[in-house]
């Protein structure tokens, strides 16, 4: 029995070179490697909330459970954007990506779904820029009040 891809097949007649592995453009090329490398070793200070969450952990169980969520989640929310993109590939070709971003999350939509959506993403920068404000407050306030310095141990 043979599965169905309407979504692949679509993408295919578009244009093929989108399901190739680097992509049409060279998508996975080293510039790309070096920068998510950076990226990746720069998010504890571009997103202190989340080293944060995973240093107040009480024992290393706890923080193995974090940790492994963390990663669920960043998948659970990065994989429906390979859909979005096949979506776009084949709806709007030769539109941008901000313009096909707005495209789908507005105007592909029925108005109640987009009026959540954009809801959601209000309360996401909200919520994102309160922990960081957060996060960084604790960093400041430990810095100001010497309590690295007491924890440090002596070596």
């Amino acid at each position: 029995m043979a599965v169905s891809k309407p979504c692949f097949d679509a993408v295919e007649k578009q244009n093929a070179a989108l399901l190739s592995t680097p992509g049409p453009k060279e998508v996975l090329d080293v510039q790309f490697l070096i920068g998510s490398t950076i990226a990746i070793a720069l998010l504890p200070f571009t997103q202190p909330q989340i080293s944060t969450r995973l240093v107040i952990m009480r024992d290393n169980k706890a923080l193995y459970r974090m940790a492994t969520g963390i990663g669920f989640f960043a998948i659970l929310i990065i994989f429906p954007t390979i859909f979005m993109g096949m979506y776009g590939a084949v709806r709007y070709p030769n539109a941008s990506t901000s313009e096909f971003i707005s495209y789908l999350l507005i105007n592909d939509q029925v108005t109640i779904v987009a009026a959540f959506s954009m809801i959601g993403l209000v309360a996401a920068a909200i919520s994102t820029s309160d922990s960081q404000i957060f996060a960084l407050g604790s960093e400041v306030r430990s810095l100001l009040t010497g309590e690295d310095k007491k924890n440090a141990p002596n070596w």
